[in-house]
């Protein structure tokens, strides 16, 4: 029996102009079909074109304009690219992952792979996803930080302020969600116990706060409700980001996506979940843009030790 696979699916932060260049031009084409379908042929046109290897070739002025362009529809861009590859992977190995998982927007490609709904349906979905996201911005003036150290962030040092632990990375990466003028006050106060702070400068909404997103979250509950909205049983074993466990129920999943963007991920119980099911971190298969999830899993002793054993186990003799 060989090794177990894992397909896993970034989320946001992972985007570049010209994302899509490694996809074939017939699957492109495929999915600017779908896409022009369900979104109209202007978005889809310029969504297109900023995955394309023509944006990254864009210099100057017009680059700055495109990269906040690219930032304003991250999720509806990443999704595509990962979509593409996902099929590209499909067409070059064949391969049926034993397991499929993604953190926030990452959620949707794995929702792709194991046939929860059909691309032409996820893509309006994220579009929702992106607007109403987008449009809380307008009312709450948002931000992330990451914050890197083995130590847990205790309650006090958020205190006094509204700001809440978005997602759980690793044992070593967590990030918060919150207000841009209060987001310092905190980070100040984790500086000074020894915590590595990075602002994420791209993002400028409060993703998985449960006050700031609500919008988005009831956005999402309504589209998921219509008749025609299908959520169907995984073909491929999904481990949810929210709760880093198995999820085969259409309807928890349905209430699983609609309620992400006001809930806490939880990437590290997703992560744990595979080494306990002994996948070897050479066996997890990052689909999309970058290579930042797999980067993750060197903060993950236990894959070290899972290469271990393996190693120690005698080959068998074959005649």
């Amino acid at each position: 029996m060989g090794f177990r696979k894992v397909y896993v699916f970034p989320g946001q932060g992972s985007h570049s102009l010209g994302m899509g260049a490694g996809i074939p031009k017939h699957i492109l084409d495929d999915l600017y079909e779908q896409t022009e379908r369900e979104l109209g042929e202007g978005l889809t046109r310029f969504l297109f074109y900023l995955i394309s290897p023509a944006a990254a070739l864009v210099e100057g002025e017009e680059r700055q304009e495109l990269q906040k362009r690219l930032n304003q529809n991250v999720q509806l861009t990443t999704f595509i690219t990962s979509c593409g590859l996902y099929l590209k992977d499909q067409e070059e190995t064949n391969t049926v992952p034993d397991f499929v998982a993604g953190p926030s927007l990452g959620l949707f490609g794995a929702l792709f792979a194991a046939k929860v709904s059909p691309y032409s349906q996820l893509v309006k979905i994220v579009k929702f996803r992106q607007s109403s996201m987008n449009d809380s911005s307008l009312l709450f003036n948002g931000g992330m930080t990451a914050v890197f150290g083995g130590k847990s962030i205790r309650e006090d040092f958020l205190k006094k302020t509204s700001v809440k632990i978005a997602n759980f990375n690793t044992p070593t990466q967590t990030i918060l969600t919150g207000l841009k003028e209060e987001l310092p006050l905190v980070e100040l106060r984790l500086k000074r116990k020894g915590f590595r702070i990075v602002p994420l400068k791209e993002v400028v909404v409060a993703n998985h706060h449960p006050d700031y997103m609500v919008l988005a979250s009831l956005v999402l509950d309504y589209i998921l409700n219509l008749s025609d909205t299908v959520i169907n049983t995984p073909e491929i074993p999904l481990v949810l980001d929210t709760t880093g466990k198995l999820e085969s129920d259409p309807h928890k999943i349905r209430r699983a996506i609609a309620k992400q963007p006001i809930s806490q991920t939880h990437w590290r119980w997703v992560i744990e979940f595979f080494i306990k099911q002994k996948i070897l971190k050479s066996s997890v298969v990052e689909v999309g843009p970058g290579k930042k999830l797999t980067k993750m899993l060197d903060d993950f002793p236990g894959f070290l030790k899972l290469e271990e054993k393996t190693e120690k186990v005698p080959a068998l003799n074959s005649r």
